[in-house]
């Protein structure tokens, strides 16, 4: 669910929730989700960057 979105330069951050997990995407273009609604991305493997939550290294 998205919680918050903020554009920056020609990039949109979109940060939500699925349950525990957080999650933040960037966009450059497209509808924007707005605030309590779900959103459908898909994930370019190798893109993406994941984070421990507890100690902030990446995993």
């Amino acid at each position: 669910m998205t919680e918050i979105t903020k554009p920056l330069g020609n990039k949109h951050y979109i940060y939500g929730r699925r349950g525990k997990i957080a999650l933040l995407a960037s966009l450059r273009e497209g509808l924007l989700p707005r605030a309590g609604e779900l959103f459908t991305f898909r994930i370019d493997p190798a893109k993406i960057n994941l984070f421990n939550a507890k100690n902030k290294e990446t995993l």
